[in-house]
């Protein structure tokens, strides 16, 4: 029967504690039983039971079981149980053992046969074992067991009863004298003249132990467990012989160990340190890191830095700072912790701080090759001039926000669109430049003639709503479904100040559809300047009509015209570029005819000759006029203004404020008729100019 103690468990009592013996059966495989045994102890103080020791008896693959236990006066346990296997061995009476100085959780003592099993049970007996005992006989040494076994003719009467004694031997107990010595006081290796004590531990030296040290062989100090001496040289050995008074010991008298002591003559420290990260003289702030190297420090040396005579709190080797300043004194200090080492503390020399004077980078561009006003498609060059930006300084060219062009000193280009701003970082490499970056002026270009590719824009579904039509002036155009179309191809006149009516028409509408309008009234390839977002719709199903008037400022000529229909509630876009998830986006082209602005101040003809009439205005100035095309136009206050040909286009926008005093200069304009016109906060103002051969 599995995990059931199968007898009466021993009590035993001990000096300050109590054991109790158990074992019972286990399975260890299928084929295969055995038994498992522990000793339990108990604490005669606190009454607390604890595990001492536990194992299983499997020695081999025979099955074991039906055993008793017990422990002896010696403290040495033995268990008895039967023993059989299935081909070769029938039921028999075994018993093996622990002594004290075995290995806790064993039973290594060798299994022994009490008697042999000579038959099996058979003839529907099914039971084995109803008994089992193991006690301790008086003497206190002997084990006294009865259990069953099969004795027998293998049959129903196979079973029989045996009592059966055995003893286990107990540890045997040499009791050998010893002596071991250790140095308590000073170290080895020492000092010469270091003083060192030496103090010896007997084995089993009795109750009045007597000592000899002997230093090199030689009789050296007193009977006593302790011996000091600061004249013992390097190579000598200490030992130290015991004699013991205790009865029966061997090994007496008893010889220690022998420590060989080394001695070491005095050394000098020193400490030296070198700037090993950083300059000196250096830039203000940079930082510097100082290395100590020592002499005779030791393997664990302390180190206090020092600015100036006073120490800063850093204890390491290194030394790291951003916050020197000019003519401190950096030095450091160490202890050296080296045996022997006279004197134990050394100072290094100082290292003076100096800097260098920062110096402030800038960069200047400048239109080196080509002109502004430019023709589009005409390649143009810009020149950086550095100033402290060292021996090989570095370019970043870029175009509004936009990275372009290499690591040079120039930038070429032939695909500049109208107004687009050429700038340059430079970074110096020159020692103590701060910053190190500088942002040049900038260059805001005009381009005349071409045409600027728009962003891109689209949505990426076109199941549901889309814009089914649009009318406005001459075009009306009904349409499927479609991401994008470009029907720039279509086209309606227009005229500066005249409004626009517009209708915009959407299939498969949501209420949470919204359309936007927008016209790239200056034909530089965005819808992000003022005003270039001419209509933004309610949400709803349409269809949506609205009304927008072209600007003063509007070129003459073909401009882009983006309608954008969107879902303002799912993946909502109510920009001009980029993706949406529903609706539609169309562009078409409004044509913009020659402005014919009135002007609101007084005019008065020069000339009474109508081709070289010429309009005067106290907005706006244009002198010399007829010119041969180099002249300067003055205004009274900042405005936009747009020079145009007599087929009305874009020469030239020109913005005139006070930064450029309210004038602009304008050069090498062919023989012909112009108008600049434009508005400022008192109105709209035009001139027409004449330029002659």
């Amino acid at each position: 029967i599995g995990g059931v103690c199968m007898y009466r468990a021993q009590w035993k009592t001990w000096s300050g504690y109590n054991t109790i013996l158990l074992n019972w059966a286990v399975k260890v495989s299928t084929t295969q039983r055995s038994i498992k045994w522990c000793e339990l102890r108990q604490n005669q103080s606190t009454g607390t039971w604890t595990m001492y020791q536990e194992g299983i008896y499997a020695p081999d693959a025979n099955t074991r079981w039906l055993g008793s236990i017990a422990m002896d006066n010696n403290g040495s346990i033995g268990l008895s149980y039967i023993k059989s296997n299935s081909s070769s061995i029938y039921p028999g009476l075994y018993y093996t053992g622990r002594r004290t100085c075995d290995a806790l959780g064993t039973l290594p003592v060798t299994e022994a046969v009490a008697i042999a099993g000579t038959g099996s049970q058979t003839g529907g007996v099914n039971r084995v074992g109803d008994y089992s005992q193991t006690t301790l006989d008086p003497d206190g040494i002997t084990f006294w067991s009865t259990s069953e076994y099969m004795g027998g003719a293998t049959g129903a009467s196979a079973a029989k009863t045996r009592i059966f004694s055995y003893q286990i031997s107990p540890c045997t107990i040499t009791l050998n004298a010893g002596v071991a010595i250790a140095l308590t006081s000073g170290t080895n290796p020492s000092c010469s003249g270091a003083s060192l004590t030496f103090t010896a531990t007997p084995t089993n030296g009795g109750t009045a132990p007597t000592y000899q040290w002997k230093v090199a062989g030689v009789n050296v100090g007193t009977n006593s467990a302790t011996f000091t001496s600061s004249s013992i040289t390097s190579g000598q050995a200490v030992t130290c012989v015991m004699t013991s008074n205790l009865a029966g010991v061997t090994g007496n008298p008893a010889t220690s160990n022998a420590i060989t002591i080394t001695v070491n003559t005095a050394v000098a420290t020193g400490v030296s340190i070198a700037l090993t990260a950083g300059s000196n003289p250096s830039c203000s702030g940079a930082s510097k890191t100082f290395t100590a190297t020592t002499t005779n420090g030791g393997t664990a040396p302390t180190y206090a830095w020092k600015v100036n005579g006073t120490a800063n709190g850093i204890t390491t080797s290194t030394f790291t700072s951003a916050s020197l300043a000019a003519n401190n004194v950096v030095s450091c200090t160490i202890t050296s912790n080296l045996a022997c080492a006279s004197p134990n503390t050394a100072t290094s020399t100082g290292i003076t701080i100096s800097f260098t004077t920062a110096v402030t980078p800038a960069v200047a561009i400048a239109l080196t090759t080509g002109t502004n006003p430019s023709v589009s498609g005409s390649a143009v060059t810009f020149t950086a001039t550095p100033t402290n930006g060292g021996t090989s300084p570095s370019y970043q060219w870029k175009v509004g926000t936009t990275n372009v062009g290499t690591n040079s000193a120039t930038y070429t280009s032939s695909t500049l669109t109208n107004g687009q701003i050429v700038s340059c970082v430079m970074t110096s490499n020159a020692s103590c430049a701060s910053p190190l970056t500088a942002t040049s002026n900038a260059i805001t270009m005009t381009i005349t003639g071409g045409s600027v590719a728009p962003c891109s824009a689209t949505t990426t579904n076109t199941t549901l709503e889309y814009i089914s039509k649009v009318v406005v002036g001459s075009i009306s155009n009904a349409t499927a479904a479609s991401s994008y179309t470009d029907y720039s191809a279509l086209s309606t006149n227009v005229n500066v100040g005249t409004p626009i009516v517009i209708t915009v028409t959407i299939g498969g509408g949501y209420s949470t559809d919204k359309v936007i309008i927008f016209v790239d009234w200056n034909n530089n390839g965005v819808f992000t300047n003022a005003g270039e977002t001419v209509y933004t719709s309610a949400a709803g199903v349409g269809p949506f009509t609205a009304s927008f008037t072209p600007p003063v400022a509007s070129i003459s000529g073909s401009v882009r015209m983006r309608i954008r229909l969107t879902d303002s509630g799912s993946g909502a876009n109510l920009t001009s570029c980029g993706v949406s998830t529903y609706g539609e986006v169309e562009d078409y082209t409004l044509n913009i005819g020659a402005h014919s602005l009135t002007n609101t101040t007084e005019e008065a003809p020069i000339s009474n000759d109508a081709t070289t009439t010429i309009l005067k205005t106290t907005l706006l100035s244009v002198y010399p006029n007829p010119n041969s095309g180099n002249f300067t136009i003055t205004a009274e206050e900042e405005g936009s203004y747009y020079l145009v040909d007599q087929t009305g286009r874009l020469i030239q926008a020109i913005q005139l404020n006070a930064t450029n005093n309210y004038t602009a200069v304008i050069a090498n304009l062919s023989t012909g008729f112009y108008t600049i016109s434009g508005q400022n906060k008192k109105g709209i103002a035009k001139q027409k100019i004449v330029v002659t051969e």
